[in-house]
């Protein structure tokens, strides 16, 4: 003998799944959104900030006399030269970044490293 499911069991499964597979693609989406979002937020920070590091260049060596780049407790900038050495610093006088990895660089990474004297 074959057990027959009720209508009403049927369409509340049916209902369930159908609910359950839109929340979850809702979902994917906003979390993919909201990620593009703040990646883009952090681009922009840090574009403008390179813009005023550059403009500072030409009139200092020593870009810790520039309150527009020095950010308390976390934040430094240093530009180098090809061969690693430092051209100016907001900050730590030690390289950050070896000349060979900033050379090997073409698009976008993340290091994490923990610098003497910058708070975390």
């Amino acid at each position: 003998m074959q057990r027959r499911i009720r209508l009403e069991a049927r369409l509340t499964l049916g209902f369930g799944l159908a609910m359950a597979a839109l929340l979850a693609t809702m979902a994917t989406v906003l979390y993919v959104s909201i990620g593009a979002v703040l990646l883009d937020e952090v681009d922009t920070g840090l574009r403008e900030r390179a813009a005023t590091i550059e403009a500072a260049l030409p009139d200092t060596t020593s870009m810790s006399t520039s309150k527009a780049l020095v950010e308390p407790q976390e934040a430094f900038a240093q530009v180098l030269r090809i061969d690693g050495s430092i051209v100016a610093t907001t900050g730590t006088p030690n390289v950050v970044i070896s000349a060979a990895d900033a050379r090997a660089t073409v698009r976008p990474r993340v290091t994490t490293q923990r610098i003497a004297g910058v708070a975390d």
